[in-house]
């Protein structure tokens, strides 16, 4: 296995790591909408939960972004090699 290889496999070993971190985050999740009194807490806690889902998601978006482009960089580049 190469190098370059390798590279596109760590960048498919951490994308998977980072949805199966999502997965962690989410275990817990409250779908309910909470309302009236007593319910500060439960709402506080929702959007603590959503803006780090937030951030996740965007991460998410930028590895898969980069890993896709890696690989098909690196499979003109293999594809090129093979014609010359």
């Amino acid at each position: 296995m190469s190098i370059p290889t390798m590279g596109l496999f760590l960048l498919v070993l951490a994308t998977l790591a980072l949805a199966a971190y999502r997965k962690y985050v989410t275990r817990e999740e409250d779908d309910l909408v909470h309302l009236g009194e007593g319910s500060m807490q439960a709402s506080a806690k929702q959007e603590a939960l959503a803006k780090t889902l937030a951030q996740l998601d965007n991460l998410t978006k930028i590895m898969v972004s980069v890993t896709v482009v890696y690989g098909l960089g690196l499979g003109g580049w293999m594809i090129y090699a093979a014609l010359q």
